[in-house]
């Protein structure tokens, strides 16, 4: 069975973990659980048909100064030998979305230079969009990220999947 390893990156609550442990066959936390994270989880999964051993790793964003710099340089470790990077963002969440430019990007390219497997951007929580969104992209009061305002900034770097 050939092995292929995922990535994921991404602000703290965005909605990576639940993310991956959907990936991983479990059901949709209700509730989110710092303790579960997923490093080096291998799931089988099926891709074309083909049998693959997927490793599920999740870095995680942890503290400040001094360990935030620690958790970049595991997270460094992380990015060795990966065939998928999935960088996630909160659609209700414009900050998050604003560091997939300023943080995630710069980050991804410092220690994949390069590298020529894909880089996904996921839009996650659309089930925060409760409601139509208004013309100014609100709901309930907050700012969304649409898939076009994340599609436009993917255009030629990243492919966009909202989920």
């Amino acid at each position: 069975m050939r092995q292929r390893k995922l990535v994921i990156v991404g602000d703290s609550y965005v909605g990576k973990t639940s993310l991956l442990t959907v990936i991983g066959g479990e059901r949709y936390p209700v509730e989110y659980d710092p303790q579960h994270l997923y490093v080096g989880y291998s799931k089988p999964v099926r891709v074309d048909g083909h049998k693959v051993a997927l490793g599920l790793w999740d870095p995680g964003v942890v503290g400040s100064g001094p360990l935030a710099l620690a958790n970049a340089a595991f997270r460094g470790r992380c990015y060795m030998d990966c065939d998928i990077i999935v960088v996630c963002f909160a659609i209700d969440n414009p900050t998050s979305f604003r560091n997939v430019r300023e943080c995630w990007q710069p980050e991804i390219l410092h220690f994949c230079s390069g590298f020529t497997a894909p880089i996904l951007l996921v839009g996650c929580k659309l089930d925060t969009r409760v409601t139509q969104e208004t013309q100014e992209g609100r709901v309930n009061g907050k700012e969304m990220i649409s898939p076009e305002r994340g599609r436009l900034y993917s255009q030629g770097r990243l492919e966009l999947w909202h989920i």
